[in-house]
């Protein structure tokens, strides 16, 4: 391009579509809501627009490309019959400034093909992920770049958690996200009582999981170890009779316990409304 003499005006894009996860969180390949396997590079070069060593922190997703780079290229005549998802993010890629953030751009990303299990709205290194049976998963990349802790119960993360939940209800309403299709309910916030998911407390540093006890650990450790029924308070039988204050999916829309009672029929209900299922 610099023989040519078109290397100033030429929009180069490195990217790709989708990353592997290398034994990462106990999985191969793709398919995963993780960094490593949903997360893309999105590189430009253009040195008659873009600066040299611009940072982009703002959410994009993939659906962003095609707005974002015909503006770029100064196309401005659109056929009416092309309707695009995504937004044009060319005026930040242009801005001088180096480092840029749209702190308010939320953005989505979901499982597909014949079983798919999560789908998650991000923003600003903040990710949610709700998926079918399992509590939802609030990821901090840069607090945790591993993505191997769940910060939905951590206050400071409250307001972000309360946002990004409310972007989900809207978009599992308005597209037809694949994981609604296969489940009637999704929880959205956190059942009162839950086990934990860390390796319990044992005195004798054993590697075991609260799904052990009765098995490879002994049920009388709920009763001798006040730690092990607090970490595994479903299975030890130690949860307090209430229900979740939250918000969780139950056909087709966004609900809380007190208009749930309909729907106690439902195990997932039953587990984040207890009280209001009569299960305590």
């Amino acid at each position: 391009m610099r023989d040519l003499g078109i290397e100033d005006d030429t929009v180069v894009v490195f990217t790709s579509d989708h990353g592997d996860l290398m034994a990462e969180h106990g999985k191969l390949n793709k398919g995963r809501p993780y960094e490593t396997s949903a997360g893309i590079p999105f590189i430009v070069k253009y040195p008659d627009r873009v600066p040299a060593g611009k940072i982009i922190e703002t959410a994009y997703s993939s659906v962003d490309f095609a707005p974002t780079i015909l503006s770029l290229m100064g196309v401005s005549k659109i056929p009416s019959g092309v309707k695009f998802q995504g937004v044009d993010g060319s005026k930040e890629l242009m801005s001088q400034q180096k480092v840029t953030a749209n702190d308010d751009q939320i953005i989505f990303s979901f499982d597909t093909g014949n079983t798919p299990t999560w789908a998650a709205a991000i923003k600003n290194g903040i990710k949610l992920v709700v998926t079918k049976g399992d509590v939802p998963w609030l990821f901090d990349i840069y607090r945790d770049p591993d993505e191997m802790f769940n910060f939905a119960t951590y206050w400071e993360h409250q307001d972000v958690y309360a946002e990004l939940r409310e972007a989900m209800i809207r978009i599992l309403k308005e597209y037809q996200v694949p994981l609604t299709e296969i489940t009637n309910t999704i929880f959205l916030d956190m059942p009162a009582c839950i086990d934990s998911r860390d390796v319990l407390p044992l005195n004798n540093d054993k590697i075991a999981f609260c799904s052990d006890i009765g098995g490879e650990v002994s049920a009388d450790k709920c009763d001798n170890q006040y730690k092990v029924r607090q970490h595994c308070p479903s299975t030890c039988n130690a949860c307090a009779c209430e229900d979740s204050p939250g918000w969780m999916w139950v056909n087709s829309s966004g609900r809380r316990c007190e208009t749930l009672k309909s729907q106690c029929n439902m195990k997932a209900v039953q587990t984040f409304c207890p009280k209001t299922c009569g299960m305590c």
